[in-house]
């Protein structure tokens, strides 16, 4: 495809041909002649798009507290005018706020004054706590009475959206720099099945977010997880830093903060966290999740210790259905005791023993009951399996769970 193109110095009509500006890469030279370009282009030809308009176009980008002013929000006003008193709209998390200015004020000095744009002011006025950082500053108009209920409405969608990404109370504290971000990130847990699949994406719980850097009120309410799940006190920050106050109340409050700034990196980060969590909580339930086997005395010459009197009981055993485990509880009628160790072969010894397979077994017996009084090998061996050790196979061992479970006979459990 031929294009028309002209250095430009020499183009005389920028619609009809492109203008090449040569550049240097290594000194520079050039890149002011790309911006006067740029600069000049704009002024020609979008002078209808940038030039100056009495719409307000009012952008938050911090919300905080100081003293002696109260709740203040930190706002870019690109377009318009802004006075003292005017009446404006703002998206919040629980839902639109409706306020009026009470004070403008410049960076330095702090001083009362009426802003035109654009400019970098802050705004003074009551209800601004729960504003959201990164959403716009809407200003009705006043000879219009719908136009207030309208702009409600729109910021009724941008806090409705972070409302329903929301994980009922229970999940991680997610923050980011702008809303835009934020709902990026809360899209992604909300998006298709399909896409998050394509992405390596699954979704992660959120329980509250809140745009800005991390301060010590958004570990204090991170914490509050301990008490539901601990694995869920954690706090995932997108491109937003953490103050000092907030990784000294991390530290105390025993809360984890993720941070990074590209987004995958952050997801990398908590499905590490959540997988070394889930290996410590597996072997501390190790003992608690039975799985469900069925066993048999392979022969009565495979008999090697009775048990008794607080000795162990050493069999031959063969397992008929479902699982056998190092660790796992056998009963016949009445307990006979927990599983220590399985040899299949002589010096060999396994933790896990499948259907189909015999090997050498070590109980830690009772100590009133002895092979051949209360049980013998006509009794079949069953692993006790109780609701708390089924609760446990069902949150922490799923894929193993279900495989132990299916290799047993539903006649058989009943």
């Amino acid at each position: 495809q031929g294009l028309n193109a002209q250095l430009y110095y020499r183009n005389k009509d920028p619609r009809e041909y492109i203008s090449l500006v040569p550049t240097s890469a290594h000194t520079g030279e050039g890149v002011a002649d790309i911006l006067m370009n740029l600069v000049g282009m704009t002024q020609k030809m979008f002078v209808d798009r940038i030039m100056w308009t009495p719409m307000v176009q009012c952008t938050v980008l911090e919300v905080k507290v100081i003293e002696g002013l109260g709740a203040t929000a930190d706002v870019i006003l690109a377009n318009g005018t802004l006075k003292r008193g005017d009446r404006i709209v703002m998206c919040g998390f629980g839902g639109p706020v409706v306020t009026r200015v009470r004070d403008l004020l410049t960076p330095r000095p702090l001083r009362e004054l009426r802003i035109d744009g654009a400019a970098g002011i802050k705004i003074c006025a009551n209800h601004l706590e729960n504003v959201v950082a990164g959403s716009a500053c809407l200003v009705p108009f006043k000879d219009v009475p719908y136009d207030l209920e309208a702009l409600k409405q729109d910021a009724t969608g941008s806090s409705s959206f972070l409302s329903s990404s929301l994980n009922g109370g229970l999940g991680v504290y997610a923050m980011a720099s702008t809303l835009g971000s934020l709902e990026a990130r809360l899209g992604l847990r909300t998006a298709p099945p399909e896409y998050r699949t394509q992405c390596g994406f699954s979704p992660i719980p959120v329980s509250a977010v809140n745009i800005g850097p991390i301060h010590k009120k958004d570990v204090i309410k991170a914490s509050i997880m301990h008490e539901f799940k601990p694995e869920y006190a954690t706090i995932l920050a997108f491109d937003v830093p953490l103050t000092k106050e907030g990784e000294l109340q991390a530290k105390e409050s025993q809360v984890k903060v993720f941070t990074a700034e590209i987004i995958y990196h952050l997801f990398d980060q908590f499905t590490k966290y959540m997988a070394d969590v889930r290996l410590e909580q597996q072997a501390k339930a190790a003992t608690t999740a039975v799985y469900p086997a069925i066993c048999k005395v392979s022969s009565p010459d495979h008999v090697w210790c009775r048990g008794g009197g607080g000795d162990p009981i050493l069999l031959g055993l063969a397992v008929q259905e479902g699982t056998l485990k190092k660790g796992t509880p056998l009963c016949a009628y009445l307990d006979i005791g927990r599983v220590v160790s399985m040899e299949p072969e002589k010096g060999k010894q396994v933790d896990v023993l499948k259907a189909g397979k015999s090997a050498a077994v070590k109980i830690d017996a009772v100590t009133s009951i002895q092979y051949g009084r209360q049980f013998d090998h006509t009794y079949p061996l069953y692993a006790r399996v109780t609701r708390r050790s089924i609760d446990a196979i069902k949150e922490l061992f799923k894929e193993g769970g279900r495989a132990g479970v299916n290799g047993v006979s539903s006649h058989s459990l009943l």
